[in-house]
């Protein structure tokens, strides 16, 4: 362990040395150019919020899926696994419904072990609500828990299209920065709602009406031209072939190899060389 924290800590000194980081990533948000429609949640890791409806109870929709995918993953049954990452990955309704029948109690769990107020469990894991302020607070709370990490590992390589041909590419996700996503949707299309980290943020978001409505109106509360589609992730894992990783994106990968929490050194907006990377630990 300690020629991996020594490799670990030289390796990090080495990219923060060498490489001059983006400005900061930090969201803004217009509280009066958002209409009645939409709610939007951004935590900053400079400890700033932002809050536009954001504690107004509605539909989780497949963002229970989060909840579902924690609750299970602290059951501590390693067979659970490999469905939890298909779920998140592909927001699979059949698999959700497997695993919350499985663990009945696993999105009550999770909202009462956070401390998720806005949010309620329901008969069935898709008839819950929730606020975007607590999916925020929960996707903050749980960003370098070792139990979360297949949940972020699958936010993170988000199927384009879900199990039910639904197209995931919007909203929080096509914002600058964005690297990992949970899509949601109501079976109708007529709600739809993300929940996003980015470099230097967390946001969610959640509107009455269909997705690219909801991709408008983030893009315009935080002074962005609306994208078209979702923007690139701001870099894949090591040995997908492009040439470099976000701080971001490092930190998560190296987090259980650094108890020392030497990776708090490095900015997230930062890009890392994929050969650079490579070298370091995967957890």
């Amino acid at each position: 362990m300690t020629k991996t924290r020594t490799l670990l800590a030289s390796l990090l000194a080495a990219a923060c040395g060498t490489l001059v980081p983006p400005s900061a990533g930090a969201l803004t948000l217009d509280p009066w150019s958002v209409p009645g429609r939409t709610e939007i949640s951004v935590r900053n890791t400079d400890g700033t919020v932002f809050s536009i409806r954001g504690n107004r109870p509605g539909p989780a929709l497949s963002l229970a899926k989060l909840y579902l995918a924690y609750g299970v993953l602290a059951a501590g049954d390693p067979a659970d696994r490999d469905a939890v990452t298909h779920m998140i990955r592909t927001s699979d309704d059949l698999t959700a419904a497997r695993l919350s029948a499985k663990h009945p109690t696993a999105i009550a769990d999770t909202i009462d072990r956070f401390g998720l107020h806005g949010s309620q469990a329901g008969p069935d894991w898709g008839s819950g609500v929730t606020t975007t302020d607590d999916v925020v607070r929960f996707l903050t709370a749980v960003r370098d828990d070792p139990t979360a990490a297949p949940i972020i590992d699958a936010m993170a390589t988000a199927s384009p299209v879900a199990a039910d041909g639904y197209h995931q590419n919007y909203g929080t996700a096509t914002l600058p920065g964005a690297w990992a996503t949970k899509f949601g949707w109501s079976d109708d299309g007529t709600i739809n709602a993300t929940g996003t980290y980015g470099n230097g943020w967390t946001a969610a978001a959640r509107t009455y009406g269909p997705p690219d409505q909801l991709t408008r109106d983030i893009h315009v509360a935080v002074g962005e031209s609306p994208a078209p589609q979702a923007a690139e992730p701001a870099g894949p894992p090591p040995g997908s072939g492009s040439w470099a990783i976000t701080g971001a994106q490092l930190k998560h990968q190296v987090r259980c190899a650094d108890p020392l929490n030497i990776r708090k050194v490095v900015p997230d907006a930062i890009l890392i060389p994929t050969m650079l990377a490579s070298a370091l630990p995967r957890c």
